[in-house]
């Protein structure tokens, strides 16, 4: 089983101040809509008080309700966290849709959690980067666990838009969502979608 406490630790979302994301140990949940939970958590979750909970790879995305401030009950939340993670016992991999050990349950929501994912990546270091040359990337869908985005502004027609792509949005990306096949690109000029393929098991998908 797995120890009865270990780390995690909440980061703020930005512009949603009703959601914290909440790093945990790498594998512990499958990526989806998280609709049952153990404890204190689970009971939060089918009373309302907890909106959402979304799982990443290294993450898991708590929402509550608006009435309810992250002030007030983020320890609380924290405790419940742990508690509902040391039932998963460790290699057992979850079962999406049919529950998982423990009393988790949690729907594969592959699109969902990629535009997440993606959208904090942008939110972040990359986009900053990004905005500092002068350009701007935008999400056009996440389907079928490929990402396709819009490079506008300068990106548009750098000659190392690739290379930001390749060493920067995918490799972050890739680091939260390892399902992620390639990432896509269609410039503002229409000239259709280009792409580059993730590396995945040694092999090149796009190939």
């Amino acid at each position: 089983m797995r120890p009865a406490a270990f780390a995690v630790h909440p980061e703020p979302v930005t512009g949603d101040p009703s959601t914290m994301r909440w790093v945990i140990p790498a594998g512990s949940l499958d990526c989806g809509t998280v609709q049952q939970a153990p404890g204190l958590l689970g009971r939060w979750l089918a009373g309302g008080r907890i909106r959402r909970m979304v799982s990443e790879h290294a993450a898991l995305w708590i929402t509550l309700d608006a009435a309810i401030s992250w002030r007030a009950v983020g320890a609380e939340v924290r405790d419940a966290l742990i508690d509902a993670l040391s039932v998963v016992p460790q290699g057992a991999g979850p079962s999406a849709d049919s529950g998982m050990p423990g009393g988790w349950r949690i729907a594969a929501a592959p699109e969902q959690v990629l535009e997440l994912v993606s959208r904090d990546v942008l939110d972040g270091p990359v986009g900053e980067f990004v905005l500092a040359h002068g350009g701007v990337i935008r999400i056009v869908s996440t389907a079928d666990d490929v990402l396709t985005v819009n490079l506008d502004g300068a990106c548009g027609h750098c000659a190392f838009a690739g290379v930001t792509l390749n060493e920067r949005l995918k490799t972050a990306v890739r680091q939260r969502y390892p399902r992620i096949r390639e990432v896509r690109t269609e410039d503002c000029a229409g000239s259709g979608p280009s792409w580059w393929g993730l590396r995945r098991s040694g092999r090149n998908s796009a190939s």
